[in-house]
């Protein structure tokens, strides 16, 4: 079985393929840029390396968001433009979920989360088993740590915005490579089962899980 793992809720990039579940290709690219230029090269990189066409792909799986409103659009149509024409399943992954699977299976609860600006994060707990202990959603920094207690595995983007809020917290930090976004941990999410699903594909939406900074300023200036 053939499957694509695409990443672009982040300044970054990932792409990974799998064949017959082994992990046949990863790339990683800190784009700082748009993502719109380098996907599909990347894309086209993974599977001409594993002597594939898009048409030999069985499913496609995507981080869906939250994260970069630009990169997760582009991810989706990007997925979209593979999946139907050669109706491709795919399957759409949370980001923070993706994050978190680094450290599944290690026995602690995993907080997961990435900087929304304006002192807000994208935030969600899992177990061990990525099972969301709480769903994924957009919290004031506080309210968020407000909520949990305990001893927890955390990951995300920029440490320094939480921890003042979190000192009640027994945390152990990912490092800085254990905390890249790779899309290799989106294939160990992969369903071999998944069917094609025509509608279910035509209505998929990123995960965006709140406004855009530009719709906030537009409904403030226009109250």
């Amino acid at each position: 079985m053939n499957i694509l793992a695409i990443d672009s809720h982040s300044p970054s990039g990932s792409i990974a393929i799998a064949q017959d579940g082994e992990i046949k290709f990863l790339s990683y690219l800190n784009i700082q840029g748009t993502h719109s230029s380098k996907l599909m090269k990347m894309i086209d990189q993974a599977l001409q390396n594993c002597d594939l066409q898009v048409q030999d792909l069985q499913q496609i799986v995507l981080s869906i968001g939250p994260g970069s409103f630009t990169g997760i659009r582009i991810g989706l149509a990007t997925a979209k433009g593979l999946a139907f024409p050669h109706s491709i399943p795919l399957l759409p992954v949370c980001s923070l979920q993706m994050r978190a699977a680094t450290f599944a299976n290690l026995g602690k609860n995993i907080i997961s989360f990435s900087d929304a600006k304006t002192k807000e994060i994208y935030a969600a707990v899992y177990d061990q088993n990525l099972n969301p202990l709480i769903q994924p959603n957009c919290y004031k920094i506080g309210d968020f740590f407000s909520k949990i207690s305990g001893e927890f595995i955390i990951t995300g983007d920029n440490y320094e915005i939480i921890k003042e809020f979190a000192t009640h917290l027994k945390l152990t930090f990912a490092d800085s490579a254990q905390k890249l976004p790779l899309s290799s941990y989106l294939l160990t999410m992969a369903k071999p089962d998944l069917k094609f699903d025509f509608d279910s594909l035509c209505n998929l939406e990123p995960m965006y899980l709140r406004k855009s900074q530009a719709e906030i300023v537009w409904e403030k200036k226009n109250k």
